[in-house]
């Protein structure tokens, strides 16, 4: 039996609600990914490109009936990249905007899970704290023309990562396993400490000689932590995986598309930022935003995993505080130790003075995504908020049978995938 791709989402995804300005993204994408074949030319046909909106925010390859290849591309990823990017580039960021956004998440997560009483439950402390903050919390993100070019480039480099899973599948096993030893031997051969080092010393010279003002507003310095010696991590059970070398080998190589292909992306970012960006601050721009990026799908994957670790029979607080099952910066951090020394090489090879001052992230995570972190751990949220919010779940518990579940559960479904 045939199977199409809406056939295939249907049965494997939970679609949204599409938003108003759906055909204007969508077009928006179909540009983006016919600039990047254009840009790069592959010695087979690329997928076609099919976009969805759905509570599963993820995107991947898949070919349907042994013939046809997609490139599924989740657009409410995006959107949630957007936020955290914004949360990143706020000076006013409370615990109460990172509670609305991690109940939201777990609201979508519960529902595609089935698990619709949890999902009551957040969509619960969302409403409550919409109604409890000043302004229209949920339109946050896309104000910031910085967020919306970090965005822009986050997008491109998921599109490009996942191409270069569909460029390996295509190859031979034996030039796949090739592959996976030159990059494994990349990693142990290099002297990554000094490395390590020298992404550090690039810190310092960069903040010391200064920075143009659209550098400073593409990087908030404020935020920078460079506590290097505390978070250098070798992780050599993580690179002893050939399916973790290959999400190394796929990063590199969308990092090496946007920096080596910088004409073809270039004026598109300037359009969406408003202002016309030089070599050295769009090399800057993508290593920053693609640097954010493995912050932000971790954060999200650590969101999804930390819900199947809530324990729905209760309607405290707690029940969304994510249970600490293992270290949620290991892989994240060797991925991104990794992108940063192809970043300093991939540079050097066009012009050593454009990786001499740009700041890495080094081995660490910069402060804002610590709070981030911390909070899906260790949530807190102000005592207006909790307050109303028990005040809701009391209400909920009085009413709570079979009935008024069912219609709770339909309506619960309907608002999420309406958001």
């Amino acid at each position: 039996m045939r199977i199409t791709i809406e056939d295939y989402i249907e049965q494997n995804r939970i679609s949204k609600y599409l938003p108003d300005d759906y055909s204007e993204k969508l077009l928006c994408y179909m540009n983006t990914y016919n600039r990047i074949k254009d840009t790069v030319k592959i010695n087979y046909d690329y997928p076609e490109l099919f976009c969805c909106y759905t509570l599963n925010k993820t995107c991947e390859i898949v070919t349907l009936n042994e013939e046809k290849s997609y490139l599924i591309y989740d657009m409410a990823l995006g959107q949630y990249m957007s936020y955290l990017n914004t949360f990143i580039n706020m000076e006013d960021l409370t615990q109460d905007h990172l509670e609305w956004f991690y109940s939201r998440c777990r609201a979508e997560i519960f529902c595609s899970m089935g698990q619709f009483e949890a999902a009551i439950l957040a969509k619960m402390m969302t409403d409550t704290i919409k109604e409890c903050c000043p302004g229209d919390i949920s339109k946050c993100n896309n104000t910031l023309p910085v967020v919306n070019a970090m965005s822009y480039v986050q997008e491109c480099f998921v599109m490009l990562h996942e191409i270069s899973h569909y460029r390996l599948s295509k190859i031979s096993h034996e030039e796949y396993k090739q592959q996976i030893q030159s990059m494994r031997a990349w990693i142990h051969k290099e002297d990554l400490e000094i490395l390590d080092r020298r992404s550090t010393e690039i810190n310092k010279e960069f903040w010391e000689n200064g920075a143009s003002d659209i550098v400073k507003d593409i990087y908030n310095y404020s935020s920078f932590k460079s506590d290097f010696d505390n978070h250098i991590i070798l992780e050599h059970d993580y690179y002893s995986k050939d399916s973790n070398i290959e999400e190394i080998i796929c990063d590199r190589y969308a990092l090496s598309i946007l920096i080596n292909y910088m004409e073809s992306f270039l004026p598109f970012i300037n359009e969406i930022y408003g202002y016309e960006l030089d070599k050295r601050e769009y090399y800057f721009l993508v290593c920053y935003a693609c640097q954010v990026a493995l912050e932000n799908l971790a954060i999200l994957e650590m969101i999804d995993n930390s819900c199947a670790s809530v324990i729905s029979n209760g309607y405290e607080i707690e029940i969304f505080k994510a249970k600490k099952l293992n270290d949620p910066f290991s892989s994240s951090l060797s991925r991104k130790r990794c992108l940063i020394h192809s970043m300093i090489q991939l540079l050097d090879l066009k012009d050593s003075t454009f990786s001499d001052g740009l700041p890495m992230l080094t081995n660490c995570f910069d402060d804002t995504c610590l709070i981030l972190w911390e909070h899906l751990f260790n949530p807190s949220i102000s005592k207006k908020v909790k307050e109303e919010y028990n005040i809701k779940v009391n209400a909920f518990e009085i009413c709570n049978d079979n009935n008024v579940i069912l219609i709770l559960k339909g309506e619960c479904l309907a608002r999420v995938r309406g958001w």
